[in-house]
């Protein structure tokens, strides 16, 4: 699958040069990895904004459930965390066989982490952050992913000047 590549050169040091194909090999895993635990975390995150179905569950029960969900959410940031880093190498060895900035390779991740802060917080300050806000934060991220795609998974290396 990574072609003779080891688990800690592709995703655990930013030093060498990969293909675009190996660079899909090993953004799949990832990305797949990400949305099944973001999906998990979607179903059972706690909405803040409404009221609690506390006459359904006894407080000792919604306790542990709260419990469970949180540390659950604390698993899914370090594990996200870990997806971060991992691309950011992993698009760093790929943006060097380009001859691009390796910079570049954190692009994705941070542009997540601060997408997401911002779907997080416009609910919870929807009087002083406008829904637009939320638009054009998505809008960025759509605009990084795609350019990410293309310049790391489709575009030849011939297209890059090599």
């Amino acid at each position: 699958m990574f072609q003779g590549k080891s688990f800690h050169f592709l995703y655990r040091e930013d030093k060498g040069e990969i293909s675009q194909s190996l660079w899909w090999a090993g953004t799949w895993p990832l990305a797949g990895l990400l949305l099944v635990l973001s999906l998990i975390w979607l179903m059972i995150a706690p909405d803040p904004l409404h009221a609690s179905h506390s006459h359904v569950l006894s407080t000792q029960m919604q306790s542990i459930l709260q419990l469970l969900t949180y540390f659950y959410l604390l698993i899914y940031g370090i594990v996200a965390m870990l997806i971060a880093i991992s691309h950011t190498f992993l698009s760093m060895k790929r943006l060097r066989a380009l001859r691009q900035p390796t910079g570049l390779g954190g692009l994705l991740p941070f542009t997540v982490l601060v997408v997401s802060a911002v779907n997080w917080l416009q609910p919870r300050m929807s009087d002083e952050m406008p829904l637009w806000t939320l638009w054009l934060a998505d809008g960025t991220l759509a605009a990084v992913i795609l350019f990410i795609i293309y310049d790391l998974g489709i575009k030849s290396d011939k297209m890059a000047g090599r």
